[in-house]
């Protein structure tokens, strides 16, 4: 049976945004009365400071992982396609990341260290 690239990414590709679901569902349906993510002590980000945190990012690198491993059955079908799925599917989940992050975590500028 011959699958064609596009048959696989129909496929595959609900288990992405799945991913990217969970995303909001946590961060917007439920209002944190805490921070999940605090800012980083030197430089610019975040660090997971709750379960919820962890949670997300977890969620994250397994819809990295999972994208990456779809794109491995893509590029033998067709690595045109593969491409285009890899990068729309990591930008989808890392706009989806940054949207979480940046409503459930702590204001982000440039640190140095602790306040004194």
């Amino acid at each position: 049976v011959s699958h064609s690239a596009t048959d696989t990414i129909i496929n595959f590709y609900p288990h992405i945004v799945s991913y990217s679901a969970i995303y909001l569902i946590l961060a917007y349906l439920t209002s944190p009365k805490h921070l999940w993510l605090k800012a980083k002590s030197y430089g610019w980000g975040w660090v997971p400071s709750t379960w919820q945190g962890w949670y997300i990012l977890l969620l994250y690198i397994g819809g990295v992982l999972e994208t990456l491993s779809i794109s491995l059955v893509l590029t033998r079908l067709d690595p045109l396609t593969s491409s285009w799925f890899v990068l729309s599917g990591l930008f989808l989940q890392t706009t989806v990341l940054f949207m979480v992050s940046f409503a459930t975590g702590e204001k982000l500028s440039w640190r140095w260290g602790k306040k004194k």
